[in-house]
This record gives structure tokens, sequence and C-alpha cells, in this order.
């Protein structure tokens, strides 16, 4: 079991790279709205043990932004609109987080506990 989560996670981590280099070559020549845009940070834990939780997968409804959670559960989404979001977790072994709202205003952080599958 412990192979198959480590190479669960190699291949989260490598997907997450390809990601954002994607979104850099995408949005390398785009002017960013810095007013209007912000940055989120959070963290993934385990509702019963509070354990961070590693790999997990955010997404931001009606965006591409997308994001896996590091070593530590954390997570940041840079340029952010200012506005109202849902954002979705998913973890293999754990209850999906989705369309929970969220209104931007400015720099935060969030905390979003999965409850794992029984």
């Amino acid at each position: 079991m412990k192979i198959k989560s480590f190479i669960f996670l190699l291949a989260a981590f490598f997907l997450s790279a390809q990601i954002s280099l994607a979104s850099i070559e995408k949005n390398g020549n785009e002017t960013a709205k810095t007013s209007s845009t912000t940055t989120l940070k959070g963290q993934v834990t385990d509702a019963k043990t509070g354990e961070a939780l590693v790999g997990v997968l955010i997404k931001i409804d009606g965006t591409d932004q997308t994001v896996y959670t590091d070593f530590d559960g954390n997570f940041t989404i840079s340029k952010i609109s200012k506005e109202e979001h849902k954002i979705n977790a998913e973890l293999v072994s754990y209850k999906k987080c989705e369309g929970r709202k969220l209104n931007i205003k400015s720099k935060g952080s969030i905390l979003i506990k999965l409850e794992p599958l029984d």
C-alpha cells in the first residue's frame, strides 16, 4: 500500500509541475490585473486526526486553476480574482469537498477538512 501511495504522490507532483509550466507558458505575455486579483493560501487536513493531507487536488470552479497540496498539506493559488468562487478538494480514500463557497476579497487563508471514507 505504501508503494501505491508513493507512486500516486509522485505522479501528482509531476502533473502539478506540468500544469504550472503550462500556465506560465499560457499567461507569460499577458498583463496581470493585480488590483483585481489576490493570492489564496490554504491547508487540507484529515477531519478526524487533524493530520495534513498530501497530494489533495484543489480546483476552483469556473477557472483553469488547479493545484495539489504539498507535504505539509498546504496549497497556494495565485492571481485569483477577488469575487465569490467555489472550491473543490479531492483525494483517494476521502469524501470529496465540492462547491465550498469562498468570497475572496483580499489575501487570505482557508482550512479544508476532508472526511475519510468509511
